[in-house]
Parts: structure tokens; C-alpha cells; sequence
């Protein structure tokens, strides 16, 4: 790695890191439902992950968990009694499907640019873009209900329904949140990793023409 590829990488996960924790530690950055909240910081990662790499990406991954469970420790209701239950299991749920996001955007990506260059910069980052969200919405609630499955009629009695009940609330949220949670994230990672990719591409020929002078 040259050192000016080396110095935007380190900026640009520089910005998306400060993004992070600012969606991450204000409403910004979440969706509040009755019971939880579902958060859009999957975007930032997704653009350090598909512009900088998989370092960046899980860096990145690594820093929404966080923000994630600061949220917990700062009063969130059910992270609250997740806790309660088990700081290790909610450890868990909190930071292996942020930590999974990159992942499968890195490699889909990945296997779309095998696939053909021609449609890497428009396919390759919505699908990734799109997978990945959707990873994030998938495995946190359904790490949640599994790891918690012995605990559902606890959960469900501090919410005033039951087991029935939180599982109905959280296979709605796969559906009614996550799926335009996923669609959001498609639309606005790829026009930025499109443009950023392009300004890219276009400091390097320019600095190719300097050269040459």
C-alpha cells in the first residue's frame, strides 16, 4: 500500500468511524420500536468495507457493536434486561452480527467482481449492500430469540404479552423494519461508494497526467 492510499484509508476510516458513533450515541442512528430499536449504522460500515477493505470494514463492524452496547448500559429497556439475564449472551447478540455485515458484503462483493468488471461499480455494491444489511437484521434478532429462547415468557411478561407474543414482535420486525432497513441501505451505499469510487479513480489519473508533464 503507497502512502496515499494508506492516508485516505486511514481518513476515510477516520470519518466513518466518528459517523458511527455519532449515529450510534444519539437517535440518529436508530429506529425507536416499543420494544427495541433498530438502528441504520450498518451503512457506514458497509461504505468502509466496499471502498477500504475488510480491516476497515470489521474496524468498523467492531465500533457499531460498541456503540451498541453503550447503548444498553445507557438504560435501553430490553438491553437492560437481557443483561440481567446474561452479560455474555447479550454480548454476543450485540456484536457477532456487526461483526458479520462486513464479512458477507466483503466476499459478495468479491464474488460479483469474479463474476464480471463491467457491473461491479452497480450490482456488485447494491447486492452487497443489500445482503449485508440484511445479515445485521437477521442474525441480531434471530441470535436474540435463540439465545434467549429459555427466557422468551420472562422477556415477553416485561413487555405484557408472552413467548407467542415476542416471537410474532420479532419476525414483524424482519419484515416491516428490516427489509426497508436493507432497501435504505442499498440506495445510499451504492450512489456513495459509486461516487467516492469514481473521484477515486479520477485523483489517480490526474496525478498519472502530473507525471507525465
Amino acid at each position: 500500500m503507497n502512502v496515499s492510499k494508506k492516508t485516505r484509508t486511514l481518513t476515510t476510516a477516520a470519518i466513518l468511524t466518528a459517523l458511527t458513533f455519532i449515529l450510534g450515541l444519539t437517535p440518529i442512528g436508530y429506529i425507536p420500536l416499543p420494544t427495541m430499536k433498530i438502528t441504520i449504522l450498518c451503512i457506514p460500515v458497509l461504505i468502509g468495507v466496499l471502498l477500504e477493505g475488510l480491516s476497515v470494514g470489521m474496524w468498523l463492524g467492531f465500533v457499531f457493536g460498541l456503540t451498541s452496547l453503550i447503548q444498553i448500559f445507557m438504560g435501553s429497556p430490553l438491553g437492560q434486561l437481557m443483561i440481567g439475564i446474561s452479560l455474555f449472551r447479550t454480548t454476543l447478540v450485540v456484536f457477532i452480527p456487526r461483526l458479520l455485515v462486513p464479512m458477507v458484503a466483503y466476499y459478495v462483493h468479491k464474488l460479483i467482481r469474479r463474476i464480471g468488471k463491467s457491473i461491479t461499480d452497480k450490482a456488485g455494491y447494491a447486492v452487497a449492500a443489500l445482503l449485508g444489511s440484511l445479515t445485521n437484521t437477521i442474525f441480531f434478532l434471530g441470535m436474540m430469540y435463540l439465545l434467549y429462547l429459555p427466557e422468551l415468557d420472562q422477556i415477553g411478561a416485561f413487555f405484557g404479552t408472552n413467548a407467542t407474543g415476542v416471537t410474532a414482535v420479532l419476525g414483524s420486525v424482519v419484515v416491516t423494519n428490516g427489509v426497508p432497513e436493507a432497501i435504505a441501505a442499498t440506495i445510499i451505499v451504492s450512489a456513495v461508494c459509486i461516487a467516492l469510487g469514481r473521484l477515486y479513480k479520477d485523483k489517480r489519473s490526474i496525478k498519472a497526467e502530473e507525471l507525465e508533464i
